[in-house]
């Protein structure tokens, strides 16, 4: 398994990326949250306001396993 390198988590956490994921089609497959908890500090504030539609989504979503996932993240 390989591991983040800046370079790599420089291209993960760029908010589009993170948009994409977070609207999966299928809100059973949760990866895209899971990554949130790897995202450096001083990215965050900026992340969650470019992506609180996306975020905000994910806690209302059907999925019980989207919800869990969000919460726990």
């Amino acid at each position: 398994m390989k591991r983040l390198d800046s370079r790599n988590m420089e291209e993960i956490s760029c908010g589009k990326s993170i948009t994409n994921d977070l609207t999966f089609p299928d809100p059973d497959v949760t990866a895209a949250v899971s990554i949130l908890a790897a995202i450096p500090s001083y990215k965050l504030g900026k992340l969650i306001s470019d992506c609180s539609k996306e975020i905000s989504f994910c806690f209302e979503s059907t999925s019980e396993n989207l919800r869990f996932s969000i919460t726990e993240t």
